[in-house]
C-alpha cells in the first residue's frame, strides 16, 4: 500500500532478488534439482566490470565472483558467489527496475540518498545497453536500481519513459 504522503512512483517493479551463495554448484543443486528452478544465465563477472563498478568501495569482493540467473515462472532469482568472500559477508540485495535511472537518482538525492559509485553501463548478459547504480537502505540493504532499454521495457511490458 503507497502512503498517502509518497510522491509519484519511481520504480516500475522488482526485477530480481540476489543472495550470496558460498558454493555456486551446491546452490545450483538445491534451487534448480531440488526447487524446480531453470538457470538460464551464468557467467563470471570481472573484478574490473560495470557491475563492481557500479557498487564501488561498498563492493564484497575486489576478485570477481561467479553469477547464475534462475528462473521460476516469473520470477528471478540471482545467486553470487563472490571469489574471496564468504556469502555471509555480503551481495544479496534487491534490484528495482526504474524507468529512468537519472531521473531516480536526482529524486533520491532530494531525500539524502546517494548512490554508492556513478551509474555504470551494463556491458554483458541479457540486459546489455541497459544501466545500473546502487543505494543502501536505512538498513544498509543494498538496492541495485537498473533502467532497462527500450527494446528489453518493450519485452517486459512496460512503458518507454
Amino acid at each position: 500500500m503507497k502512503r498517502p504522503d509518497s510522491p509519484n512512483p519511481i520504480i516500475d517493479m522488482i526485477h530480481h532478488v540476489a543472495l550470496s551463495v558460498d558454493d555456486l554448484e551446491r546452490s545450483l543443486t538445491f534451487y534448480c534439482d531440488g526447487l524446480g528452478c531453470t538457470c538460464v544465465v551464468r557467467r563470471h563477472l570481472e573484478a574490473d566490470g560495470y557491475f563492481m563498478r557500479a557498487m564501488g568501495t561498498d563492493c564484497p569482493s575486489p576478485n570477481g565472483a561467479e553469477i547464475a540467473i534462475l528462473r521460476l515462472g516469473s520470477s528471478t532469482l540471482e545467486l553470487i558467489q563472490w571469489a574471496d568472500t564468504p556469502a555471509i559477508a555480503g551481495g544479496a540485495h534487491l534490484c528495482l527496475l526504474v524507468p529512468d535511472l537519472e531521473a531516480c537518482c536526482a529524486a533520491l538525492r532530494q531525500h539524502g540518498i546517494t548512490p554508492l559509485a556513478e551509474a555504470q553501463d551494463i556491458a554483458h548478459g541479457p540486459n546489455i545497453g541497459g544501466r545500473i547504480a546502487w543505494i543502501r537502505d536505512p538498513d544498509g540493504h543494498r538496492i541495485e536500481l537498473m533502467e532497462l532499454t527500450a527494446q528489453r521495457r518493450q519485452e517486459r511490458g512496460l512503458a518507454t519513459p
